[in-house]
């Protein structure tokens, strides 16, 4: 019943949905299934799972990183206004119902014409940590005089989920690990747990607004006194000389006004910050940006978008299609 008016309310049929399980994942072609994952938590101590679109043909596979802000703060993760998604509600089947087809996403959309990972198989990793998909701890934030805990389990968890998704596809030659903003620097972060877990496959990186500056102090801090996460100071050149053969691609707005509130910088700082970047990214060969100009965040909801003269549908196919011509674009 629950299921049906999900159904009514979003003019849409229902998902399926697995009952939990171990092993290899099976599930209908081409429909977007439920896979939950009991051992797995949301900052609320709810399981979670993900949803997974099996392409049998295909030796490709995308797995995307939901986006949704970052807490690492009584106030940012309990407060009036949280600045995470997902941190009071968890995400379930309920949730994944929502979403209908994940239609909006580009990476994962099999019916959209400018994706050039439309004949692959999808796997869709929610978004309800807070955490950037990259902590394994347990807090206790004081929320009102009494704590309460998060459960900052997003690396944790796609730990978990590739348990069953590394068996489900045995004969992939590529992955690419995408995600959108808290997922775009998520998948820099967990690009080398999956390519541990998928042993001898190329594994590409795409993150969209969520390009690996050097990020203050205070936010490293942070992050390693809250999530248990600190990343290498160069990570993007270790990821790089670990598969010199994939390729890494990086989408972003040169002046992300979100980006800029969250690492709490003055618009010089971010971009001077941005311009280390590109000068990191120039040096590496398999290494390419799509950046650009102004305030926005995410740059995937702009697919008309061009940048230096480079339609961004172009830059993509050319990115997923291993084209020699694929280069960065600057604004």
């Amino acid at each position: 019943m629950r299921c049906l008016a999900l159904a009514l309310l979003a003019s849409t049929a229902c998902l399926p949905v697995q009952a939990p399980g171990r092993g290899p994942i099976v599930a209908e072609a081409r429909v977007w299934t439920w896979v939950p994952f009991p051992e797995s938590r949301c900052a609320i101590g709810t399981p979670t799972g993900i949803g997974i679109n099996v392409a049998p043909e295909s030796s490709e596979l995308v797995i995307y990183l939901q986006g949704g802000g970052a807490c690492a703060s009584a106030e940012d993760c309990f407060g009036l206004a949280p600045t995470a998604a997902n941190i009071a509600s968890g995400y379930g089947d309920a949730q994944f119902q929502g979403e209908g087809n994940l239609s909006g996403i580009v990476f994962i959309d099999r019916l959209a014409q400018d994706n050039p990972y439309r004949d692959a198989s999808f796997v869709f990793v929610p978004y309800c940590t807070g955490d950037l998909h990259a902590g394994d701890a347990s807090v206790a934030y004081a929320v009102n005089g009494e704590a309460r805990a998060a459960e900052h389990r997003g690396r944790a968890n796609l730990a978990l989920f590739l348990e069953r998704v590394v068996p489900t596809f045995p004969n992939l030659e590529r992955v690419t690990l995408a995600g959108g903003s808290a997922g775009g620097f998520g998948a820099v972060f967990d690009a080398a747990l999956v390519r541990e877990r998928f042993a001898g496959v190329r594994v590409d990186v795409l993150s969209d607004s969520g390009p690996p500056v050097q990020v203050p102090d205070a936010i490293r801090q942070q992050w390693k006194d809250q999530w248990a996460f600190e990343p290498p100071l160069d990570l993007l050149e270790g990821l790089a000389a670990d598969q010199p053969a994939s390729r890494i691609g990086l989408l972003a707005f040169s002046d992300d006004v979100v980006l800029r509130l969250y690492a709490d910088v003055t618009l010089e700082d971010w971009r001077a910050r941005m311009e280390d970047l590109r000068a990191r990214v120039d040096a590496l060969p398999n290494v390419e940006a799509f950046v650009l100009g102004g305030e926005s965040h995410v740059v995937i909801a702009n697919r008309l978008a061009g940048s230096d003269e480079v339609p961004l549908s172009e830059w993509l196919a050319a990115f997923a299609g291993d084209d020699d011509a694929w280069r960065s674009a600057w604004p």
